[in-house]
Formats: structure tokens, sequence, C-alpha cells
């Protein structure tokens, strides 16, 4: 049985996402990746299992969450409960996340189930 690996990101499209996609995908043979994310997925791969919530694109709205930590903080709420129903039920082998806000919000409840975590940006 292969392990799971639980993958939290804020947009599925930028940067960091690319960055974090391409190294995630050398980790599919050994695990199965379950993504969970705000918005539309860009570029899909065959290797991960999705789970986006309709939002808007972050590349087009996230420089808002980005003026200050209040507003990065609402737009990480509704993927807040979304991935915590995940994680409890999940309870993945390792979790991976992209980026400052969602590690501040998911930090601790990650390390209390008992799974580990990888911060990306």
């Amino acid at each position: 049985m292969k392990k799971k690996i639980l993958v939290i990101t804020p947009a599925f499209s930028g940067g960091s996402w690319i960055s974090v996609s391409k190294i995630l995908e050398k980790l599919t043979s050994q695990a199965d990746v379950l993504v969970i994310g705000l918005g539309k997925v860009i570029q899909r791969s065959n290797k991960f299992k999705y789970l986006p919530l309709p939002y808007p694109r972050y590349d087009r709205w996230g420089y808002i969450s980005a003026k200050n930590i209040f507003f990065s903080f609402l737009w990480n709420i509704p993927l807040a409960f979304y991935f915590l129903v995940f994680l409890l039920v999940q309870k993945p082998k390792l979790v991976v996340v992209n980026g400052f806000m969602p590690t501040i919000l998911f930090s601790k409840i990650i390390k209390i189930i008992g799974s580990n975590y990888i911060v990306m940006y």
C-alpha cells in the first residue's frame, strides 16, 4: 500500500505552485498525492488527485492577500475548512504546505494528528 501525501495550496497558478508540483511529481512512484487548493487547476498532472475549491484566480486577485496578514488569513478561510476535513479523514504520513499563511494556520494541527509536514513557497 502506497503512503499518502496531502498537499494544500492557496493557488493552482503562479510560480510557487509550478515549483511544488514539479517536486511532487518525483514522489508519485512512492506515494499517492492528493492536492487540495483554491481555484481552477491550470495545468493538471495525471499523477495527482485534485480537490479544487471554486475561487478567484490567485494570479489575478491574490495580490489582495499580500497587502496585509489579515487579508491573507481571510483568503485562506475556505481552504481551512476543506483541508481540515481531509486531514482528519485521510491522516496522511506527510503534508506539503504551499505558502506562509497556510503554514501558520495548519502546522500545529498537522503535528497533533501525528503527520510530518514540509513547507514550500
